[in-house]
């Protein structure tokens, strides 16, 4: 499990850097992140991670989903 979560996190950060809504910059050391799109990408993640959640939940407890 943690492997596939590494992996995807790897796959999440080549997307947010290719995309250009981070950059680093190697003479300062920084990183620059876009906030307004990083918000949108993090809330659609907890809205899929918190229906999938719901959705065990449910199914654990007898429901169908």
């Amino acid at each position: 499990m943690a492997l596939a979560i590494r992996m995807i996190l790897y796959a999440a950060s080549a997307f947010i850097a290719g995309l250009g809504w981070a950059s680093f910059d190697e003479a300062a050391g920084t990183i620059t992140v876009n906030i307004d799109d990083i918000v949108t990408i993090i809330a659609g993640a907890l809205t899929f991670a918190g229906t999938f959640i719901a959705s065990r939940l449910a199914k654990a407890r007898g429901g169908k989903t």
